[in-house]
């Protein structure tokens, strides 16, 4: 019997979601196609029809977020999704992606960690077709474009380009600003434009980073009974 969450059905060796990986806190910037597509199939637009998307681009432009937030959209209408990472199953990636058909949307995440390992580009290779065979939709993420994997089955680089493939683009510093802004508002605590500009100026500007510090401020804001000012941001940062 697979476990069950609130947010999701889960296999055993799938990665627990984030719960502010959402749709409603993701900024698009220049991604509104992508996120407009995922969007339709995780409410199911496919309609039991074979869909596939493949999202590339460098770390921190939220491939990850926009994977879990299929996951999240999707169990929220009442189906059954999981998301994996490659990276974080390791070894026991292969085992992870047997049997994933059986749900209506498989989101695979860091799949340039199975390039050149036969095993998995050959486990990859079964999930598409059994995904495409059972009308299953099935997302991945990736740094690299499908032709910059490095595959070596050349059945499975060709699958990999069976559906729509998206170029995550990063968020310019306005959009990164709003972002920043959506997600203290899902935190429950309102950021203000001089806040978020201090954080953005003297901190990682890689948006993993940001979203975590702002986590991190709203936990300790609560243990301190204190407001999220400069002054406080600064305190936390030392």
């Amino acid at each position: 019997m697979r476990p069950q969450t609130p947010s999701m059905q889960q296999l055993p060796l799938a990665v627990g979601l984030h719960p502010s990986a959402t749709f409603d806190v993701y900024h698009p910037g220049e991604n509104a196609a992508p996120v407009a597509h995922l969007t339709d199939l995780a409410r199911g637009g496919n309609r039991g029809e074979p869909a596939q998307v493949y999202l590339w681009g460098p770390e921190g432009t939220g491939k990850t977020h926009l994977l879990q937030a299929c996951c999240h959209l999707g169990a929220s209408d009442g189906r059954r999704a999981t998301y994996l990472s490659m990276d974080a199953l390791g070894e026991r990636a292969g085992e992870a992606m047997a049997g994933l058909e059986s749900l209506s949307m498989v989101c695979v995440d860091d799949l340039d960690g199975v390039a050149g390992r036969r095993e998995l580009e050959t486990a990859v290779f079964t999930l598409i077709n059994a995904c495409r065979s059972s009308g299953t939709t099935l997302v991945f993420g990736a740094d690299r474009s499908p032709s910059g994997l490095g595959i070596g089955l050349p059945d499975l680089a060709s699958r990999l380009v069976w559906g729509a493939v998206y170029r995550i683009r990063p968020l310019d510093d306005d959009a990164k600003l709003v972002a920043l802004g959506n997600h203290a508002r899902q935190r429950g605590f309102a950021l203000s434009a001089d806040a978020a500009g201090y954080l953005l100026n003297h901190c990682s500007r890689d948006m993993v980073g940001l979203m975590c510090l702002i986590d991190r401020l709203d936990r300790g804001s609560l243990v301190a009974k204190r407001r999220i000012t400069i002054p406080f941001i600064k305190s936390i940062l030392e």
